[in-house]
């Protein structure tokens, strides 16, 4: 299968399992799919890599933001075979996340990520683009310094 898009920077999984990358118009494949955990089954079918990519090593526990998805509690909960309190846990969170939203939108608030930057494009839907200032906060550690909105 061959990746087509505009941005730069976009990465896509192909039917063929392949992460492709195309910067100009050059495409590159940036990976293929990766080794399988020992019962890969009970893992969702994910690569070890994916499986890998939620871990959360307790040196990391203080310099991330609050915001890092890892800090979730329901997919804590899945991870460890809880799927039906994962469940009703994630239904929670959805359900706080809509109420947030109905609040700013009530008080004309409008959200602007702490990360990221809307880019406008002039024939494609608007795209976010990274501001460089997490890896400068998460030196510090600013993120405990800052204020953050409960989110679990």
């Amino acid at each position: 299968a061959r990746c087509v898009w505009r941005p730069a920077a976009n990465v896509r999984l192909t039917e063929n399992k392949l992460l492709m990358g195309m910067m100009g118009s050059k495409t590159t494949r940036a990976s293929s799919r990766g080794s399988m955990p020992e019962e890969y089954d009970l893992y969702y079918g994910f690569t070890r890599f994916a499986v890998e990519l939620n871990e959360l090593p307790t040196e990391l526990r203080t310099i991330l933001p609050p915001t890092d998805t890892r800090f979730r509690p329901d997919q804590r909960m899945l991870e460890e075979g809880q799927v039906q309190r994962a469940q009703n846990e994630k239904v929670r969170l959805e359900q706080m996340q809509r109420m947030r939203e109905r609040e700013r939108e009530e008080a004309g608030v409008v959200y602007q990520p702490r990360f990221f930057r809307r880019v406008k494009q002039e024939q494609h839907t608007d795209s976010w683009a990274f501001n460089n200032t997490y890896w400068d906060m998460r030196k510090n550690p600013g993120f405990s310094m800052l204020e953050n909105m409960k989110l679990w």
